[in-house]
């Protein structure tokens, strides 16, 4: 089987990232994930958002990979036509404009509506599972440790996932051992 979707050789790609991955990831202490990239670009609204730790518990965007973006004035004014024309909200719509704006051919988020504009864009959306799989296939753990992190990340985090994906990604993580 081939890379976890979406991410292909993410080496060769900007990165940009959404808030979510960054707290799930933190939720289940999955920091060495992050390391399948060499870089991941933090806009400034995700650094904002995950400083106030909207879900309670201690989150870091202070990763050794991530890059910070600085406010910028002109991400705000495509991301209020972004808003608009994709239903997102501001802070959603200033993710995508930052992920146009630096051509990223990796956007990462768990927001279904943000995936569904990024795809719109020609970017490619990859969420917690998919940095979870190819962080699996990369090597950089056992079956059972994914096993064990999938199950964290169903029971103790506040992505909304079912039972049945997790069992799903799971035989899927089977033909990549």
């Amino acid at each position: 089987m081939g890379s976890a979707p979406g991410i292909g050789d993410a080496t060769r790609q900007i990165v940009v990232t959404d808030s979510g991955p960054i707290i799930h990831l933190c939720e289940i202490d999955a920091h060495w994930a992050w390391n399948i990239f060499p870089e991941v670009i933090v806009p400034y609204v995700v650094g904002l958002e995950v400083a106030r730790g909207r879900s309670g518990h201690p989150v870091t965007s202070d990763h050794q990979r991530f890059t910070k973006e600085e406010p910028n004035p002109g991400l705000w004014t495509m991301a209020g036509h972004m808003s608009s024309g994709h239903g997102l909200s501001p802070n959603d719509a200033y993710v995508l404009a930052t992920g146009i704006e630096l051509h990223a051919g990796i956007l990462l988020t768990d927001d279904l509506e943000l995936r569904a504009a990024v795809r719109a864009e020609g970017i490619i959306p990859v969420g917690t599972i998919g940095i979870l799989l190819r962080s699996f296939r990369d090597r950089h753990w056992s079956l059972d440790d994914l096993f064990g992190k999938l199950d964290l990340l169903l029971h103790g985090s506040s992505l909304y996932i079912t039972p049945k994906l997790i069992d799903e990604v799971k035989m899927a993580a089977k033909g990549y051992s």
